[in-house]
C-alpha cells in the first residue's frame, strides 16, 4: 500500500504513538486529518515538525460523542482510505475499587469511540469498495495484569470486535488491521500508582524494556503497507497469546504478577525494608576563571561529595522515573575563590534519559553564593573510561547569574578502592 496522496484520519493524534504515526505518514505523503481533545497541542506538532497545514489538517473532537463524530464526519468533503483508531486511555486500579463511572468513562473512549469512528465511515467505504480501519488494541488483551482489569477487559473487547470485523469486512474491499501494542515508553504510565516495591521497580525499569513510540509507529505502518490482519508489535505478545491457551500457565504467571506488582497493602511487600545507601567520591581537575572573575590560568580544583538515595524506592525521580535523583554534600576546593566550602545538592543518574551524570550543588565563599552544575557527558559501554570519569562544570554566582568559571574534573581510577569500599547502607 502507498499512502501518497491518500487521506487518513488518526484520532489521539497530539502525542505518543498518534503523533510518530502523524510525522511519519506525513513523511510518506499522506493527506493527515488529525483529530484529539486538545487542538492546541495538535497545532504545536503540526509547527514544531513544520507540516504543510494544506496536507494537515487539525480537529478538536470528542470521540465519545456519537453526536459530535457523526456531525464532523459528514462535515469532511472527503471519504478516508484510513481511519486510525489510536485514542485510547489508561486506568489502574482493583475491580473492586473500579466504580460504574470508571467503567462508562473507559469504555466510552477506549471501546464507543472507536465504533463511532467506523460506523461514522463504513457505509462510504463500502460503496467505494475500498478503505482501511486500524484499531490500536493493547497487548494486555492477553496478559490481563490484576489491577489493569478494566482496561485489559475493555481492550480485549475492541480487539475481538476489530478482528472478527477483518473477516467480515473482506467481501466489500474493506481492510481491518488490529494492533496489539506492547509496553510503550511514554506519558500513558505516567499517573501509574507505585505503592509497592515491585510497581515501583517496574516503572523504574521501564525505558529498558518497553518501547518507543516511534517504534510502535513503525510497526504499525509496516502492517498497513502490507494489509495485516494483526500487527502483534513485539514478540513477547506472542508468548502472552498463547499463553492463553495454557491454563495453569496463564494463571501461575497471572498470580506471580499480582504478587510481584500489587501485595504491598496488607502484603508481604508491606513490612520489607526500604533502604538507602551512602557513597563517597572525589573529582580533581582544573578551573579557569572567565575574564576579569580571578587570576587567569588554569587552576586546581576538587569537590568531595557523598550522595545517594535515603530509601532505594524513592531513588527514581517521581516525574520521570529515567531520572535516579539522590542527595549530595560534602565540600568544594576552588583554588582563588575558597578552600573546603561546604556544598549541597543532587546527583542525577541519567543513563535511560540522555546518557549523562549531573552534579548540581551550592556554597558559599566570601560572603556570596554561588551554585555549580558539572555534567558527564554521552556515557556509553564502550567510552566508560573516558565519559564516565570526565566531568565539565560551570560556576555562577547566585545572585548575578554570572558565569564565574569554567572546569574540568576527573574521577581518579586510584580512589576507585576507597570509593567502592566507601558504600554503606542507611
Amino acid at each position: 500500500m502507498s499512502f501518497q496522496d491518500k487521506h487518513i484520519i488518526i484520532t489521539g493524534a497530539a502525542g505518543g504513538i498518534g503523533s510518530s504515526l502523524a510525522k511519519k505518514l506525513y513523511n510518506k505523503g499522506a493527506n493527515l486529518y488529525l483529530v484529539d481533545l486538545n487542538l492546541e497541542k495538535l497545532n504545536h506538532l503540526i509547527d514544531l515538525e513544520n507540516l504543510d497545514r494544506n496536507k494537515v489538517k487539525p480537529y478538536a473532537l470528542d470521540i465519545t460523542s456519537k453526536k459530535a463524530v457523526m456531525e464532523w464526519a459528514s462535515s469532511l468533503n472527503i471519504v478516508p482510505d484510513v481511519v486510525i483508531n489510536n485514542a485510547g486511555l489508561g486506568y489502574q486500579a482493583p475491580l473492586e475499587e473500579t466504580t460504574l463511572e470508571d467503567w462508562e468513562k473507559l469504555m466510552n473512549v477506549n471501546f464507543w469511540g472507536p465504533l463511532y469512528m467506523t460506523y461514522a465511515f463504513y457505509d462510504k467505504m463500502k460503496k467505494r469498495s475500498t478503505g482501511m480501519f486500524v484499531n490500536v488494541s493493547s497487548g494486555q488483551a492477553f496478559f490481563r495484569m490484576p489491577g489493569w482489569g478494566a482496561y485489559s477487559i475493555i481492550k480485549l473487547a475492541i480487539a475481538a470486535y476489530s478482528e472478527l470485523l477483518y473477516f467480515e469486512s473482506k467481501k466489500y474491499g474493506i481492510h481491518v488491521l488490529t494492533v496489539y501494542p506492547y509496553m510503550v515508553n511514554t506519558g500513558f504510565y505516567k499517573d501509574v500508582q507505585k505503592d509497592t516495591l515491585g510497581a515501583k521497580f517496574a516503572m523504574w525499569m521501564l525505558p529498558y524494556y518497553s518501547m518507543s513510540a516511534d517504534s510502535v509507529a513503525d510497526r504499525i505502518i509496516h502492517g498497513m503497507e502490507n494489509k495485516s490482519r494483526v500487527e502483534m508489535i513485539h514478540p513477547f505478545n506472542y508468548v502472552g497469546q498463547a499463553m492463553r491457551s495454557m491454563p495453569l500457565v496463564s494463571s501461575l504467571v497471572t498470580t506471580v504478577t499480582d504478587f510481584f506488582l500489587n501485595q504491598s497493602k496488607g502484603g508481604v511487600f508491606e513490612n520489607l525494608p526500604d533502604p538507602g545507601f551512602k557513597i563517597d567520591e572525589t573529582m580533581t581537575g582544573e578551573h579557569e576563571f572567565v575574564s576579569g572573575e580571578g587570576e587567569p590560568g588554569k587552576k586546581f580544583m576538587e569537590f568531595r561529595a557523598t550522595w545517594g538515595p535515603d530509601k532505594l524506592s524513592e531513588w527514581p525521580d517521581p516525574i520521570d522515573i529515567r531520572r535516579l535523583k539522590a542527595p549530595l554534600t560534602g565540600t568544594v576546593t576552588i583554588e582563588g575563590l575558597c578552600e573546603n566550602a561546604a556544598i549541597e545538592g543532587t546527583i542525577e543518574l541519567r543513563y535511560a534519559l540522555d546518557n549523562k551524570i549531573i552534579y548540581d550543588f551550592t556554597f558559599e565563599a566570601n560572603g556570596k553564593k554561588y551554585h555549580y552544575i558539572g555534567e558527564k557527558k554521552d556515557i556509553k559501554p564502550w567510552n566508560l573510561p573516558v565519559s564516565h570519569t570526565t566531568c565539565y562544570g560551570v560556576l555562577k554566582e547566585v545572585e548575578t547569574g554570572k558565569v564565574i568559571s569554567r572546569s574540568i574534573t576527573h574521577f581518579r581510577m586510584e580512589t576507585m578502592p576507597s570509593f567502592l569500599g566507601s558504600f554503606r547502607l542507611v
